[in-house]
């Protein structure tokens, strides 16, 4: 009588303790999941979202068009410059002018010592020398490697928004497989407390499978934790505060396609260095200009009352064309040269290191997409083979013939199974958008957004 309400105690304490891991398991997934009405989250729309948010894009985008605003001043010097002007000039004695022009004989001109006029002073530049040519082309090169650094920028924004989504969707597998495992874990405890009930099974078999529920569990709650700094992350990419959006397992595969090595020729990083570079080569020139004269015509139109002391308006006009050549600056020039060419070396050298990093960075990117194609196919053969062994394993502690301890290490391999196949494709789709971001392209669901949209 005493073993009956024992194994009745016995029961009914396990199946409180069943139902209060189904309720945590629960709950665990509610909060994962998110409310009921939560959307699935696509990767195509986050990136666009990421693209149209980001603020160290916009900061990029903003850099961009301050170069282009520097372009404009420098090509505003092309057109010159027009004043208008305006005095009033007072004098305490009547004084005399005489022209140097000829003829010499000229008579003097008197000027009245109240004078008030208006006119106009225009300055055109003739840049025979090249100086403005050059810093015009300077600065044009100069805005076209903002454009590309932005553009090179918004690449790696959207990898690396990429990268956290994926790895959304690899715990989204492992949490499925853990869950499935504690799943049949309930299931099993469920036969061994029937079969400690009629004596096939020792308590002991039980309290293995409770164990190993527990640790299931506590792997859930640390994917839990993981999850919570990955939508951060994405969260802030978003400029978000949160990123509640629900994120599912990948279930296809990415597409193959070549890659050649002059595939980096297209990416911004690689053009950007090419623009920097171009950009010193215009800047030497533009230093050597200043060893030439600098020329420039003038054109001047003054109304003026009280010019020559009749009191009535004179109109005068006058136009000339300067040279100037500075003879001494103490050496600026020289250093300026020096310092122009400095720059150019060092973009050269940036462009061919830039350009080699990029070659490995295709070859070795190459190499990863073939890796993780071949890591996803051994995952594919070995899901099949574990789940034949936890089916017969299965069978085989049901009808009592097997342990707990077999069971629960056929059960933990399957799962890491089902991980490693939700992990494995999700860490292929990382490494195409990796291949790429190394060839200039952005991951492929961007394209597929945009198609869509079209």
């Amino acid at each position: 009588m005493n073993k009956q309400n024992k194994r009745r105690n016995r029961t009914h304490d396990g199946g409180k303790h069943i139902a209060r891991l189904t309720f945590a398991l629960a709950i665990t997934a509610f909060f994962i999941a998110g409310p009921a009405h939560a959307q699935t989250a696509d990767l195509g729309q986050v990136l666009h979202e990421v693209e149209a948010h980001a603020p160290a894009l916009k900061a990029a985008y903003a850099n961009t068009d301050v170069f282009k605003s520097k372009r404009k001043v420098v090509r505003s010097q092309f057109l010159g410059e027009i004043d208008i002007f305006g005095h009033d000039l007072h004098f305490n004695d009547n004084r005399l002018t005489r022209p140097i022009a000829p003829p010499i004989n000229f008579p003097a001109l008197t000027f009245d010592d109240n004078q008030i006029g208006y006119g106009v002073n225009a300055r055109l530049p003739l840049d025979i020398n090249g100086r403005i040519r050059n810093s015009f082309h300077a600065l044009t090169h100069q805005t076209n490697a903002a454009a590309e650094n932005a553009a090179n920028l918004r690449l790696v924004l959207l990898n690396n928004a990429a990268k956290l989504f994926h790895g959304l969707e690899q715990i989204s597998g492992q949490r499925a497989a853990l869950q499935k495992q504690a799943e049949a874990l309930q299931g099993h405890i469920k036969i061994a407390s029937t079969a400690i009930e009629v004596g096939r099974t020792a308590p002991v078999e039980r309290l293995r499978l409770v164990a190993e529920l527990k640790r299931v569990e506590g792997k859930l709650a640390g994917l839990d934790g993981i999850e919570a700094g990955l939508r951060a992350r994405l969260a802030a990419l978003l400029e978000r505060q949160l990123f509640t959006e629900i994120v599912v397992a990948p279930s296809r595969e990415p597409v193959s396609f070549s890659t050649q090595k002059d595939s980096i020729k297209n990416r911004p990083d690689v053009l950007a260095a090419k623009e920097i570079e171009a950009a010193t080569n215009s800047g030497v020139k533009a230093a050597w200009a200043s060893f030439l004269p600098d020329f420039s015509a003038n054109f001047t139109w003054l109304q003026n009352q009280g010019y020559n002391g009749s009191g009535t308006d004179d109109a005068t006009w006058q136009i000339t064309f300067q040279a100037r050549f500075p003879l001494w600056t103490g050496g600026r020039r020289t250093a300026q040269i020096g310092q122009a060419k400095a720059q150019r070396r060092a973009a050269q050298h940036q462009k061919e290191a830039i350009t080699e990093n990029a070659v490995a960075e295709l070859v070795a990117a190459r190499g990863a997409w073939m890796a993780a194609q071949a890591q996803y196919h051994a995952a594919k053969s070995g899901i099949t083979a574990a789940a034949e062994v936890t089916r017969i394993q299965t069978d085989r502690f049901e009808q009592g013939r097997l342990s707990a301890t077999d069971l629960v290490d056929a059960e933990a391999a399957l799962a890491g199974a089902r991980s490693e196949l939700a992990a494995s494709l999700a860490r292929w789709w990382q490494a195409d958008d990796s291949l790429r971001l190394a060839m200039g392209l952005p991951p492929a669901a961007y394209g597929e957004e945009v198609k869509s949209e079209k």
